[in-house]
């Protein structure tokens, strides 16, 4: 039987792949394009070494998917504007009253058009992220964790196993909490952006504007088109940090928790912000 070899040699490259320069490109190529098979010919062994080698293996692929999803997510927050595009100007200085209030609305329906379609594409691929993000965090027993009823071996390559493991969470787990805070934040940040920029034709306040484009948008922590939907979750973060249950927080080194907070401090002071706003 090979299949608890195959995932041992497997999970070695990978880390190896992870370890120096985090190379989580080469690593996804390897285990998407070659390895599926070998998980998908024996998925049922049982023996001890086999299923320990098997949630390494599901842990590292949880986080490559997760490090690919976020990496959209930063492409497409990149080539996307909040801000509308112009369009053809009209010369309502020709216009009737009634042919001018048509055209107002034809106007306010189309930029109403393309600010839902611009959301929910944003929206759409943030979701992808936050999926796969917090199934890192939230990683049955923990991200990389060793079982309690995993056999203790003391051999030199279980040692340098465990000590290879320990600085993957060290280095990973903090990322995975500030690729999600990123998320969270910039996407809120978008909307808001997006939903200023619809004001003087949509409504008379960023809320108005929601309501046009979300018929949910009459509560803000409902609706993914609000920036208080993503500020929320944002905030979040520091529950599922401070959870004994996936143990988050023993990843962080002083430095790493210090700039964690000092970003929930900053969190709270947009949610209040928000909640505030008309």
């Amino acid at each position: 039987d090979h299949y608890g070899e195959a995932l041992l040699c497997a999970n070695e490259l990978v880390r190896q792949l992870l370890l120096p320069n985090e190379q989580a490109e080469e690593a996804s190529q390897f285990l998407w394009d070659y390895f599926p098979t070998i998980v998908q010919q024996d998925n049922d062994n049982d023996a001890q070494d086999g299923i320990s080698a098997k949630r390494e293996y599901d842990a590292l692929l949880v986080y490559l998917e997760a490090n690919t999803a976020f990496d959209r997510w930063k492409d497409c927050m990149t080539h996307t504007q909040p801000e509308s595009t112009a369009s053809a100007a009209l010369d309502m200085t020709k216009l009737d009253d009634e042919a001018k209030e048509i055209a107002r609305l034809s106007e306010k329906r189309r930029l109403i058009e393309e600010k839902r379609e611009l959301a929910q594409k944003v929206i759409s691929i943030a979701n992808a992220a936050q999926v796969k993000l917090e199934e890192v965090l939230t990683f049955d027993g923990g991200w990389l964790q060793e079982y309690e009823d995993d056999d203790e071996v003391d051999t030199p390559e279980e040692l340098k196993r465990q000590e290879e493991l320990e600085i993957l969470q060290s280095h990973i787990i903090p990322k995975v909490v500030f690729f999600a805070h990123n998320v969270y934040t910039e996407t809120a940040t978008f909307m808001k952006t997006m939903l200023d920029d619809a004001v003087p034709i949509v409504g008379k306040d960023a809320t108005e504007v929601l309501t046009a484009l979300d018929a949910t948008g009459d509560d803000s922590l409902l609706s993914p088109f609000a920036p208080l939907y993503w500020l929320h979750h944002a905030r979040g973060l520091a529950n599922k940090v401070a959870s004994d249950e996936y143990s988050v927080c023993d990843a962080f080194d002083e430095e790493a928790l210090t700039h964690f907070l000092a970003l929930m401090e900053d969190v709270t002071i947009r949610v209040l912000a928000e909640e505030e706003a008309p």
